[in-house]
């Protein structure tokens, strides 16, 4: 009676084993505060800092300068860090040089289905206060991904953008833990 009771706590303990590993959301986006410099994030064509002008909270921020196009900005590639099918919620707070102009955040998305640049929010971003953009995003990719790239992008040329406390809350990459192991007789 032992083992069979000792058996099914095992079979019960194994079956629950993904769902203890994978249930909780994390925060995909590193240094989401640039408070730690810049490493991971990137310029999209244009120049990136790491400032100490304005900061939404903390000390810092990630500045980008030396824009001659509206998609460029501020970008952290996610590749690798995500599930697909699932939905994630994206946030981000940004500020501009201009009095008022467009503002928007973006997945570039590359895959067997080509290149895709999928809109998350958007809004009007000020020079005398912070705007957060905020959403949902649910991951959809057909094959194998090159890109999965979250980026903050809208003023018109030559306007700079500043980006404080990113975020993209959800499940990180969940495998089969059942899969490793091997039930022998």
């Amino acid at each position: 009676m032992k083992k069979l009771f000792f058996l099914t706590i095992v079979i019960i303990s194994l079956t629950a084993l993904p769902i203890l590993l994978f249930a909780a959301d994390i925060e995909i986006v590193e240094n989401t505060g640039f408070e730690s410099g810049l490493t991971p994030w990137e310029d999209r064509n244009c120049t990136l800092n790491h400032s100490s002008n304005y900061a939404y909270s903390g000390t810092y921020s990630g500045h980008a300068t030396g824009r001659s196009a509206s998609w460029m900005g501020i970008k952290q590639s996610l590749l690798g860090k995500i599930t697909n099918g699932a939905t994630y919620t994206v946030s981000g707070w940004i500020r501009i040089s201009a009095e008022s102009d467009y503002i928007k955040m973006s997945v570039e998305q590359a895959d067997d289905n080509g290149t895709q640049y999928i809109g998350i929010a958007e809004g009007t971003g000020t020079n005398t206060g912070w705007v957060q953009l905020s959403g949902t995003f649910t991951v959809n990719i057909t094959g194998t991904v090159s890109t999965f790239d979250l980026y903050f992008e809208g003023p018109a040329p030559g306007v700079d953008i500043w980006v404080d406390d990113a975020s993209f809350y959800g499940p990180g990459i969940s495998t089969d833990a059942t899969a490793n192991f091997y039930m022998g007789t």
